[in-house]
């Protein structure tokens, strides 16, 4: 098997490459055309899923407490944060803690409206920083411990992964040398 793959290979090389640039060329168009489809896709894994509201969390955090530090409104940030989060559920919740706060009621009430995306100790640290006026501050600590998650998340999925990827590497090291 190892000798035919190998003579197809060296009679039709120019196809492969051609092939290969033209898979590749429609890889990225189809891409960049459907990002958040495959985005959406790839995160709705079991432990991606997790990962990647995570993430959002994070950057949703870092991104309120960066434009509060500034001056920015709340409405005018949570606009803002909008565009920095991957997961559409995310965008979600995001708009409708944008509309309670529009409505005059305070962040923490906007977020308890999406308790599956919100950890409810996010909504108690946002609460708590809406009444002692550090919401900026209490935005830096959520930050930083969403990425300590995901870090933790990150190194579970690596250590997952190994015992994975050295059964697919034996087995292709072996039957390479079975070949032979």
């Amino acid at each position: 098997i190892l000798i035919a793959a190998s003579d197809i290979f060296l009679k039709y090389w120019p196809h492969f490459a051609i092939g290969t640039v033209v898979i590749l060329v429609l890889s990225v168009i189809l891409y960049v055309a459907k990002r958040r489809f495959f985005v959406n896709l790839f995160f709705s894994l079991p432990l991606l899923s997790k990962l990647a509201l995570r993430m959002d969390l994070t950057k949703l955090t870092r991104n309120m407490e960066l434009l509060l530090k500034s001056g920015v409104p709340i409405v005018s940030a949570l606009e803002f944060s909008e565009g920095v989060v991957l997961k559409k559920s995310m965008q979600q919740a995001i708009l409708k803690a944008k509309a309670a706060v529009s409505g005059g009621r305070s962040l923490s009430t906007g977020l308890k409206e999406s308790p599956k995306i919100f950890p409810g100790f996010m909504i108690r640290i946002v609460d708590a920083g809406e009444q002692s006026g550090g919401l900026e501050d209490s935005m830096g600590k959520l930050a930083h411990q969403n990425e300590i998650a995901v870090g933790n998340v990150l190194k579970t999925i690596t250590t997952l992964m190994e015992p994975a990827l050295l059964i697919v590497i034996g087995l292709v090291v072996g039957g390479v040398m079975l070949s032979i």
